[in-house]
């Protein structure tokens, strides 16, 4: 099993070819269309991604797209912490909340961490120490403004996982935030074969990220059994014995790219790290793959969804292009 697929590294370019001249001098992606407005975890998403990729394929047009993402989030903050920041200029399949503008003036507790993370893969990828003071400030506010030891005050999924992938980025440049994590680690350990079948798949992966990235190979053991009760569950998929899984309430008509890509990226990511081909090699992989090639488009991009029905594809914000990206390349970590 290889990091970088080398069947599909080509793709990876094209993604890149499509992403970096519509990452413009304003810090904003302008895609096509996409299926949901952008926010500023699916722009500090993008970026981290964008650098990860850009020391995998030695691309360093990804770099500076990247910072230009960047640069822009550092001077569009709220009280010094990140609001969801929703933005969009080209059609959108499926509008954001009535009081989207609202959202905007007030920091979030889980796109703080999202955004933050992301920089510090930008960071440890690049060695910018430019960037280690506002980060030290930021993760300082956050960490005063919000408990992620506990679920209280911390609001929906993914917070308290993203806090904890943030503290891990910057642990290195922040020494002194490092033990913050510690209960975060122990609660996704604790509860990751528990929760697994209950959400959606792409939860589940940024869990796996994070045990992977804080502990290494401690939770492999929990990791395997989590896959494995997710690809057990009936109701994760949209009908027995179907390949197809869900994403969330607002998908229920289409098969998206964060549930199908997401399974398969844990499942890559398992066989990768173990040195295995326990999923890889089995006919839900092929299929999976399968579906990911068929969702490129015409311009080199990928498509997020693809309508049940009717079988039309769209979508073509910012996941569209990092999560093919962090499974072609394994480029969820640096």
């Amino acid at each position: 099993m290889e990091r970088i697929d080398p069947v599909r590294v080509s793709a990876a370019r094209a993604v890149v070819d499509y992403v970096v001249p519509r990452v413009l001098e304003d810090g904003r992606f302008h895609p096509d269309e996409s299926l949901w407005a952008e926010t500023s975890g699916y722009q500090a998403q993008h970026a981290g991604t964008l650098a990860v990729a850009g020391k995998l394929l030695g691309d360093e047009r990804c770099i500076a797209a990247a910072r230009r993402i960047f640069d822009r989030m550092l001077h569009s903050r709220v009280e010094g912490l990140w609001s969801l920041d929703w933005w969009w200029d080209n059609p959108i399949a499926d509008p954001p909340p009535t009081d989207w503008a609202e959202q905007n003036t007030r920091p979030d507790a889980q796109y703080t961490p999202t955004t933050l993370f992301n920089m510090g893969l930008y960071y440890r990828v690049t060695g910018d120490e430019d960037l280690v003071e506002p980060a030290r400030d930021i993760l300082g506010r956050m960490l005063e403004r919000w408990d992620y030891d506990t679920d209280v005050g911390v609001g929906r999924h993914m917070t308290r996982e993203f806090a904890g992938l943030a503290i891990w980025a910057w642990e290195d440049a922040l020494p002194e935030y490092a033990d913050r994590n510690n209960a975060v680690i122990k609660w996704v350990a604790d509860t990751f074969v528990e929760v697994a079948p209950t959400d959606f798949p792409f939860v589940s992966a940024v869990r796996m990220t994070l045990l992977l990235a804080a502990t290494g190979t401690e939770h492999m053991t929990t990791i395997r059994q989590g896959i494995d009760v997710l690809l057990a569950e009936p109701s994760r998929r949209f009908e027995p014995g179907g390949q197809d899984f869900r994403h969330n309430a607002s998908t229920a008509a289409h098969a998206n790219s964060r549930a199908n890509m997401a399974v398969a990226i844990m499942m890559k990511t398992y066989d990768l790290v173990a040195g295995e081909d326990l999923y890889t090699a089995t006919p839900l992989y092929a299929y999976l793959s399968e579906w990911i090639d068929s969702m490129r488009a015409p311009s080199g991009s990928f498509f997020e969804a693809r309508d049940r029905a009717t079988g039309k594809k769209f979508g073509q914000g910012s996941p569209a292009h990092y999560i093919p990206l962090w499974w072609i390349l394994g480029a969820r970590l640096p």
